[in-house]
């Protein structure tokens, strides 16, 4: 069975779909075969892998968990092969906010997605299941969360992440050990630092409180430096891990994720 990641942060900049989209790629290019569900009303993640009617698109993410929500037919042939060799689920963004509000009230709105991945054997048919989640810790950010088996932080070496990680992983822990959702299966599989200026005094003592005050939860070794080339392909609608131009914040991404896999397996 695949692995379901949401990549999770309640704050802008932090580096989610930055993160969702190259670690995408990332393992596709090692040889996995990845599907990216952009559960993100901005829809950036589906621009960045080369779907541009994301707007208007009714066989979408948002589609897809409607039909779910409302016993429809789920539509067809909804999954977009990209020039990454990353499948994708497209968000929607003027459907967005209704499903969200209607997930809050609807009974069994919170399992819609976990409900989606079942039915439709997803992580039968990939090896991962990337997610890319909005900054509010609400209905689709809990059922990213609920459908996952793996949970992963990018935050940015800046106090503002630090303030707000606190109640990010309260959020988290509160949902895992809920013994009403039995969902101790889903693991909080650690924190990516992103936009790290390494040189700087100030990023060493964030990137220091870090890691002693949150002494229970894993940080990657390998952080993502701040980099014009991460702006330069989003300002493309690219991902840099798919580009041929030479990128230490390329090869980051690329060490971050072979750490990723060996975190995992041990």
């Amino acid at each position: 069975m695949g692995k379901v990641i949401s990549i999770i942060n309640q704050k802008g900049g932090s580096g989610k779909t930055t993160t969702a989209t190259n670690m995408s790629v990332c393992l596709a290019d090692m040889g996995y075969k990845v599907l990216l569900i952009d559960l993100d009303g901005q829809c950036n993640s589906s621009f960045n892998l080369g779907c541009i009617d994301y707007k208007n698109r009714t066989n979408s993410i948002i589609g897809l968990l409607s039909a779910i929500l409302y016993k429809n037919e789920i539509p067809k042939d909804y999954i977009i092969h990209t020039e990454y060799n990353v499948d994708l689920i497209p968000s929607n963004s003027n459907e967005f906010k209704q499903l969200s509000d209607s997930a809050t009230v609807k009974a069994g709105g919170y399992f819609l997605l976990r409900k989606l991945i079942k039915q439709e054997k997803l992580s039968e048919k990939y090896d991962y299941i990337i997610i890319d989640n909005n900054g509010y810790l609400g209905s689709m950010v809990q059922n990213s969360i609920l459908a996952s088996t793996d949970l992963l932080i990018p935050a940015s070496a800046s106090s503002f992440d630090f303030q707000g990680i606190f109640e990010l992983i309260n959020f988290v822990t509160d949902i895992i050990n809920d013994d009403n959702l039995n969902m101790n299966e889903i693991n909080l599989n650690g924190v990516l630092i992103t936009d790290d200026e390494s040189r700087t005094q100030v990023s060493k003592e964030i990137k220091e409180q870090f890691n002693s005050t949150f002494e229970n939860i894993y940080f990657y070794q390998n952080t993502i430096p701040h980099s014009q080339d991460i702006r330069k392909s989003q300002f493309k609608g690219k991902v840099l891990c798919g580009m041929r131009d030479k990128s230490a914040a390329k090869d980051a991404y690329y060490n971050f994720v072979k750490e990723w896999i060996e975190h995992e397996n041990n």
